[in-house]
């Protein structure tokens, strides 16, 4: 695809043979790279860093996906069971998802904020732009979105009623030190979640 350079960290359970992971490409030279595993009991909750050169400018891009809460699991059990049962799950999942990504939120904040080159960084924060979540995560860079996207930003594909309208999740957060020069939330078919995209100039 014109990619040459690629940093991959394969998400694999014990005897599984899915070729799953967290995947940074990029058509310059990778000069460095990290890989930090939240929790090695769930699959998918990583943060990776790749350290790219253009010329004589070095800038760090992060990939991450946090702890998500299932929330079509709910829809099933609420349509299976007991609408009061069903919320109660629903109010521990919440609890038990905010508390696990506030920690991993922090930690992502702070490898963040300890590059020593403009970051970017990418990913399934699985919560809203109003959370502790996405504040922690974001400090000082910037969200493109806010410059160049439009209306709500929802990046799920699902409905889940009356939230889904407000379930903007996926993320690219840049340095103040990128121009933002346009952002597109790519509307295919070809996950349970939209792409999202931004055209940064540093």
């Amino acid at each position: 695809m014109g990619y040459p350079y690629h940093y991959f960290v394969p998400l694999q359970r014990e005897n599984d043979s899915n070729q799953s992971g967290i995947a940074i490409f990029s058509k310059y030279p990778i000069t460095d790279t990290a890989s930090f595993n939240f929790n090695r009991t769930k699959r998918g909750q990583h943060l990776i860093y790749a350290d790219i050169k253009v010329k004589d400018k070095t800038f760090r891009i992060f990939a991450t996906h946090l702890i998500a809460i299932n929330f079509a699991d709910w829809d099933n059990e609420r349509s299976e069971n007991d609408e009061s049962a069903s919320f109660s799950r629903l109010f521990k999942k919440l609890l038990r998802g905010y508390t696990f990504r506030y920690h991993q939120a922090v930690f992502v904040g702070r490898q963040i904020s300890q590059s020593p080159y403009p970051p970017v960084i990418c990913g399934d924060f699985n919560d809203i732009p109003n959370s502790s979540t996405y504040f922690n995560i974001k400090g000082d860079l910037q969200d493109p979105f806010l410059k160049k996207g439009f209306w709500t930003g929802r990046t799920t594909r699902k409905s889940f009623g009356i939230i889904s309208p407000t379930l903007r999740i996926d993320y690219i957060l840049a340095s103040k030190k990128f121009k933002v020069n346009q952002f597109e939330i790519v509307h295919v078919p070809y996950s349970d979640h939209y792409p999202v995209k931004t055209d940064l100039q540093y």
